[in-house]
């Protein structure tokens, strides 16, 4: 049987699935240190940074895209895909824009 994830929870505080209830201000927190190691590690790896999806490295804006949104993961009590760093992709806005409206229907 699986265990039952938790809602979120009253005010800004979210629940991750192993128990622990989080505020916004502490996901916000984690979710911008997550993107910059994302960021840190593709330019350590590759020493320039470009985009997962089509792989254009220059002359345009690139975004961390969250595989899980963060919406999502808060409301299905797994806040801490929020900021894990496999959850998050860096995609051209090009890319970004297509990905989100071919899953989330482009809504933002």
């Amino acid at each position: 049987m699986k265990p039952k994830i938790k809602p979120v929870s009253k005010g800004n505080h979210y629940h991750c699935s192993d128990g622990r209830t989080v505020s916004k201000t502490y996901v916000n927190r984690m979710v911008t240190k997550a993107k910059r190691q994302v960021l840190a590690d593709q330019l350590e790896t590759l020493g320039y940074h470009k985009c997962q999806e089509c792989g254009i490295n220059g002359g345009t804006p690139l975004d961390c895209a969250h595989t899980v949104s963060v919406d999502e993961a808060q409301k299905s009590g797994r806040t801490e895909l929020s900021w894990a760093p496999q959850n998050i992709k860096i995609l051209c806005r090009h890319c970004h824009n297509i990905y989100d409206k071919r899953n989330i229907g482009g809504a933002r």
